[in-house]
């Protein structure tokens, strides 16, 4: 959805996870960034025609698929696996109506109080010179076990 970008005087915008806010918020570096239902629904850029009209095309194809044994005529096997593709993204379709689509803006969150990285990083003596890959707090982020992948 585009996340969630910290901002920084001392360093540039980077994107921050839960774990890196987690970590901020409990060592009282920032505030909780509150975000209420409607700014989330207002990034929904999906309108309800684009999903009736998908919808119709996809109940016709599978009536269509249905009507065929009944008039005794053949149904390819492009068409089979194409009606179980069709069976099965209906599922998703119907949980995924309240899903964002496509966006792309930030939310900006902010240290409080004039806290800057570097102290955060003073502080935090957990990354010991070690560089960063992607963000400052990559020491923040548990280490993956071998078998999650």
């Amino acid at each position: 959805m585009g996340g969630f970008m910290l901002e920084s005087p001392d360093y540039t915008p980077f994107p921050v996870d839960a774990h890196q806010i987690y970590y901020l918020v409990t060592n009282k570096f920032m505030v909780l960034p509150e975000i209420d239902r409607k700014s989330i629904w207002e990034k929904n850029k999906a309108d309800g025609f684009a999903r009736l009209l998908t919808s119709i095309q996809v109940c016709w194809f599978a009536l269509q698929c249905l009507g065929r044994p009944i008039q005794h005529l053949p149904i390819s096997t492009k068409e089979l696996s194409t009606l179980a593709f069709v069976f099965c993204t209906l599922p998703t379709f119907f949980w995924w109506r309240h899903k964002p689509l496509d966006a792309t803006t930030t939310i900006p969150l902010r240290l409080k109080d004039q806290i800057q990285i570097k102290d955060i990083l003073q502080s935090a003596d957990a990354q010991k010179g070690a560089p960063s890959r992607f963000t400052p707090f990559d020491f923040v982020n548990p280490q993956p076990y071998r078998f999650d992948f």
